[in-house]
């Protein structure tokens, strides 16, 4: 069985044949299957000059040709269709996204998502051990300021900020399925970072609903 770099070097060669250029080349560094074919059918559009990148063409041999591109395109999806699609992301990608734009905020050391009892569903903690501890601790931390806060009649709490030497730590539901927990360095701006995981938790919700 051809591999899929064999695959495309062969779809390459037909596209070639079927302009009849000196040479037709897609470079890319390890990239999806679908940013590789989309750059196939990029340079097939633009050999083409058309709109669309529905190959046709008016010379029979030609379209015979990138006929056998699209074919080959399908072998490397290994899909039925010829249609490049791509796959949908599932929940957990979704989540781990979320916690990726978090901390490209800025002062977001780590940050977790968990269960309201405090099992560990995604994080970007080195480790999954540290990870879990803290998803644990920051269940119990929500849970209890929760019980408070409704037992003195105050409601539900937005959330629960621990300040501790050269770091903050912050709990906000998610829910009632879950919770967002970070911790950011002392020195952060503490407003911009709670519009950020108020906006995160929003979209978690409505993931996890």
């Amino acid at each position: 069985m051809q591999s899929t770099t064999e695959i495309l070097d062969n779809i390459l060669v037909d596209i070639k044949k079927a302009l009849d250029v000196e040479s037709t080349t897609v470079t890319t560094h390890n990239p999806a299957k679908t940013e590789m074919l989309e750059n196939v059918l990029l340079d097939v559009k633009k050999a083409l000059d058309v709109e669309s990148t529905a190959v046709t063409t008016r010379e029979p041999s030609a379209k015979e040709i990138l006929e056998n591109v699209l074919l080959d395109i399908k072998r490397v999806l290994d899909v039925e269709s010829t249609a490049v699609v791509t796959r949908d992301l599932s929940k957990t990608e979704m989540l781990e996204n979320i916690l990726v734009d978090i901390k490209k905020a800025g002062f977001v050391e780590s940050a977790a998502l968990a269960t309201r009892d405090g099992l560990l569903m995604v994080s970007n903690f080195p480790s999954r051990s540290e990870a879990e501890i803290f998803a644990a601790t920051s269940a119990t931390m929500l849970g209890a300021a929760e019980s408070t806060t409704t037992e003195i009649g105050k409601g539900v709490p937005n959330r629960v900020i621990i300040e501790f030497k050269g770091a903050k730590m912050i709990v906000i539901g998610s829910g009632p399925k879950a919770l967002l927990a970070v911790s950011i360095l002392s020195d952060a701006k503490l407003g911009s970072i709670l519009i950020k995981l108020e906006n995160s938790a929003s979209k978690i919700r409505e993931i996890l609903k």
